[in-house]
């Protein structure tokens, strides 16, 4: 499966399971206002001389007994704020879960993505490899590297780069979802200081590839000089022979010759 098509998977999870947490924060907030209305209206937020206790408090704790209440009307009320505090603790019970479900589901789609990005680092890592190797036996056999050579390990360097700082600021992402200074946490922590390091010894690897590229476009130009002197020389030579002998010839005759 292709890591577009996982993170389209993902984002559509995680957009259904926000859906769920407004709705029952939103189921809550209006349960819980009827439960208060109804305290309101019937006072049963008035404290028990007795107890001290109010019903609203009694019915949070769980500590009544609605066999107790001989008003039939008072009951009743109890009974209906009984049955709306109780969606109200549902619905946010469900949003607490989805909450829960929401943090392990990221997660895992940031778990997915790192995991590409550490398969691509792999491929990179092996290309690199291979260049290196393809200059090594070069100059063992006598040869020189080309500046193709270099510059694809100077692009490769830069590839390595990009991903780890991609992952780094995944990484850093995932770690909002951990309980700072746990174990796991600091797990993390520890992978994103060895990315920089890796970023930091890519930059100087970088640095010396484009030095190598730049030296060897100086030798290029100073072969290309010397190749030019080269035939300016032996047109000189052959104009000044040809003019020795007196025979006239032109530009483009010696050129030919």
């Amino acid at each position: 499966i292709k890591q577009k098509t996982t993170d389209k998977r993902y984002a559509k999870l995680l957009n259904n399971i926000d859906k769920e947490i407004k709705a029952n924060d939103k189921a809550a907030d209006i349960y819980q206002s009827k439960a208060k209305k109804i305290a309101k209206d019937n006072k049963l937020n008035e404290k028990d001389k007795k107890s001290g206790k109010s019903w609203v408090d009694k019915i949070k704790t769980g500590s009544y007994s609605i066999q107790e209440v001989k008003n039939s009307d008072k009951a009743n009320a109890i009974n209906e704020y009984i049955k709306w505090y109780d969606k109200s603790q549902n619905a946010k019970k469900t949003a607490n879960e989805k909450r829960k479900e929401k943090r392990e589901t990221t997660r895992k789609a940031l778990d997915s993505t790192i995991q590409n990005n550490n398969n691509k680092l792999d491929q990179m890592k092996a290309e690199s490899d291979s260049i290196q190797s393809q200059i090594d036996i070069k100059e063992a056999r006598g040869s020189k590297a080309n500046i193709q050579n270099y510059k694809s390990l100077s692009k490769n360097a830069k590839d390595q780069k990009n991903n780890l700082e991609d992952q780094n600021s995944t990484l850093l992402k995932y770690q909002k979802t951990l309980k700072k200074d746990s174990v796991e946490w600091y797990n993390i922590q520890s992978q994103i200081d060895a990315n920089n390091k890796s970023i930091g010894e890519l930059t100087k690897s970088q640095i010396e590839y484009n030095k190598s590229i730049r030296e060897m476009d100086i030798e290029h130009f100073k072969t290309l000089g010397e190749y030019l002197d080269n035939i300016k020389s032996k047109y000189e030579s052959i104009y000044n022979f040809h003019e020795s002998q007196g025979i006239n010839k032109s530009n483009q005759d010696i050129a030919d010759i």
